[in-house]
């Protein structure tokens, strides 16, 4: 009987251990707070996060971008153009640092993880599914060099709107997609009249890790 209990507990933990992995992957509570502040904002809700990299110079460099996508499998999915800076210096150092900022909840996400390049066939689906101006935007811009005129952009635009007057805009190569993988990610929540909240997840051996920190 004792060895029927040891065998049964060796087979059972790990399916233990993965639920309560998946209950703690701060993907969740990420979403749970989309979705609350959505319900508090009435003018719309664009998911905009500060995508923070590291360039060779050893520099920290940010900017917003918009997140497309996520899941607890895959992490966070975002796309660029291959000539930015982002691209370029993620090809250098994938580590990567996100921060999310809900105005309406007061509510701050930090997200630190590795960045992968996702496959092209993903990238495919995104790229269908944006508007036909988008795509002609992201065309005219070769996001690199000095722009000598605004006139330059309104030319290649024209061009490609003659060029694909009626046939589909096949995607470029210079359309990336990448996932952020989180590592670490800490949730602050601003209290009015009350100390502050924050709460650490951590991905340790596999298993997220979570913690109360002092404000």
């Amino acid at each position: 009987m004792h060895r029927f209990f040891i065998v049964f507990f060796l087979l059972i933990f790990p399916f233990i251990s993965m639920e309560a992995t998946e209950k703690s992957n701060p993907i969740i509570k990420i979403k749970s707070w989309f979705e609350e502040e959505k319900q508090n904002s009435d003018r719309g809700f664009h998911r905009f996060a500060t995508l923070s990299t590291v360039g060779q110079d050893g520099h920290p460099y940010s900017r917003m971008i918009e997140i497309v996508g996520m899941s607890q499998k895959n992490g966070i999915l975002f796309f660029t153009h291959r000539n930015t800076d982002k691209a370029v210096q993620l090809a250098f150092n994938p580590f990567a640092a996100l921060n999310i900022w809900l105005p309406k909840t007061l509510r701050q996400v930090s997200i630190n993880g590795e960045v992968k390049e996702v496959p092209r066939e993903i990238a495919e689906k995104s790229w269908k599914r944006m508007p036909r101006f988008m795509k002609l935007t992201f065309l005219s811009s070769e996001h690199k060099g000095i722009l000598t005129s605004p006139d330059v952009l309104l030319e290649r635009k024209a061009k490609l709107e003659e060029a694909y007057k009626e046939d589909d805009i096949p995607m470029p190569d210079a359309f990336v997609g990448f996932r952020l993988i989180p590592d670490r990610a800490i949730f602050y929540e601003i209290k009015p009249r009350h100390f502050p909240e924050r709460e650490l997840a951590q991905l340790e051996d596999g298993n997220w890790i979570t913690c109360q920190l002092e404000p």
